[in-house]
């Protein structure tokens, strides 16, 4: 009996195109993204930012508009430090009691009552005391309603693109919005006065007696992290059934500074999920110099997976009116940046340099990849070429 081989023309065809296309899928696999995957978090926004490249090392829905509740106070603190003076005697009015609202957290103020400014922020920050805020907005701006207007102008300045606050102090406004995003380039200015980690991490605070109360006023800080996270250095934050749960806090050990913000994270996660995040960038990555150059004005380091070399790292520069701008990219993440006082002749000159000792670099770790594997894979895609070519013979014979 003579064998007769029936193979549909439209299944070889098939194979035929698979066996083309197997080396370039194999090859393909070759080229991966290595940065560490970051973990999942309940909340609903995220964000992890390295301070002193703004390498943004994890995000979930960071620029998604949502209310920041009692974060604002971050930026009512900060103002606060930076036009004001601890020792400046805050006098309460109608201004900061109007704060005063059911549910609402407050220190019960008195109108008449005097609190140096020192005593107000430890208020502010330790119970999240609204009729404070109040009454040291109205004390540093003039009025509540100038205090505003400079939150926003600070907000703009620092890169905020998607904030807008309305009172010092949280109460829900549906107007009053910010993001992930944002709240970690504010707590990031925050962190940089020193006084401001100082009272974010302090335990405890008494106000002593006033002109007003003959008790004392012991204060306890709630914040979460606070005692159990290692390098913990400054954070605030917040929970209302309307905007549920909102931390953010930066955390420090030795030459690593990391922050993370979450947002509407229900009660008892949202401080697993910063946990979680703040662990993945001490975990995960490691901050290094790249250049440091004679003409270089600011910046200069980088933020990279742990084991990467600084010789994957691009390099691209473009003018910035008396500087250069020299952005470093790992694939296609921005991981620091610099500014140098170079002409673009120069800038272009050295970049050619950089480039070629990346080529070389590639080159080299080409040479120490053993070519067997690749061996292997032709062979076998030349086998099967023989064998589907003997099919396909059989077949037009037929």
């Amino acid at each position: 009996m003579k064998f007769q081989l029936h193979f549909p023309r439209n299944v070889l065809c098939i194979l035929l195109f698979a066996a083309l296309c197997a080396p370039l899928s194999v090859q393909a696999k070759e080229i991966k993204d290595d940065w560490p995957v970051g973990p999942e978090i309940a909340s609903a926004s995220g964000i992890l930012l390295e301070p002193e490249t703004g390498t943004i090392l994890y995000e979930k829905a960071m620029d998604e508009s949502r209310s920041p509740a009692g974060a604002v106070k971050i930026m009512t603190v900060l103002l606060a430090l930076e036009n004001s003076e601890p020792t400046d005697e805050v006098t309460f009015t109608k201004t900061g009691l109007s704060a005063v609202v059911a549910g609402s957290a407050n220190i019960a103020a008195r109108e008449g009552e005097i609190l140096t400014m020192e005593q107000c922020l430890y208020a502010a920050m330790l119970s999240s005391a609204n009729d404070v805020c109040m009454q040291v907005a109205e004390h540093v701006g003039g009025s509540v309603e100038a205090f505003v207007e400079l939150m926003n102008g600070r907000a703009k300045e620092l890169g905020c693109t998607n904030t807008v606050f309305t009172n010092p102090t949280g109460l829900a406004d549906e107007n009053q919005h910010t993001t992930a995003h944002d709240l970690a380039l504010l707590l990031a200015e925050a962190m940089e006065n020193p006084t401001f980690c100082q009272i974010s991490l302090a335990d405890a605070y008494t106000i002593p007696a006033t002109n007003k109360t003959a008790a004392p006023r012991n204060l306890k800080n709630t914040l979460p992290l606070l005692g159990t996270y290692e390098g913990l250095a400054a954070g605030k934050a917040s929970y209302t059934q309307a905007s549920l749960g909102i931390l953010a806090a930066g955390a420090q050990r030795e030459d690593l500074s990391f922050i993370c913000v979450v947002l509407a994270g229900q009660n008892g996660q949202y401080a697993t999920d910063a946990a979680s995040l703040l662990d993945y960038g001490f975990g995960n990555f490691s901050v290094a110099q790249y250049t440091d150059s004679d003409t270089l004005s600011s910046g200069g380091t980088v933020v990279l997976p742990k084991g990467a070399d600084k010789g994957q790292i691009s390099v691209r520069q473009s003018a910035d009116q008396d500087e250069i701008l020299e952005q470093y990219y790992y694939g296609s993440r921005l991981v620091g940046e610099a500014r140098l006082f170079e002409e673009p002749e120069e800038i272009q000159e050295e970049n050619s340099e950089k480039e070629e000792a990346a080529a070389d670099y590639m080159k080299e770790i080409s040479k120490e990849k053993s070519p067997a594997p690749y061996y292997m894979i032709f062979g076998v895609w030349l086998a099967l070429m023989i064998l589907l070519g003997v099919l396909l013979r059989k077949v037009l014979r037929k």
